[in-house]
């Protein structure tokens, strides 16, 4: 089962690899096009702007998931269900 779980790794690792692949090609091209119609001076405030609301957008949704991480246990403290 060993082998098994390295090639997961390796897969999970390309994976992740390909996607910061894809959003950092995705934001060389909204610079690019930002570029084109805004000054330069304005491209850097507009893409922190962009980031700071897709991190509140997300930040719903992750945070009860932080929360269970950053607990002793994890999901193991959920008490079972009665026989």
């Amino acid at each position: 089962m060993r082998p098994r779980r390295v090639w997961i790794g390796i897969a999970l690792a390309l994976a992740a690899l390909l996607l910061v692949g894809v959003v950092l090609q995705t934001l060389n091209q909204l610079i690019w096009q930002l570029s084109y119609w805004l000054p330069g001076w304005l491209i850097g405030p507009l893409l922190l702007l962009l980031l700071a609301l897709l991190l509140l957008s997300l930040a719903p949704i992750a945070g009860p998931w932080l929360r269970a991480l950053g607990r002793p246990g994890g999901r193991a403290d959920r008490s079972p269900l009665p026989p």
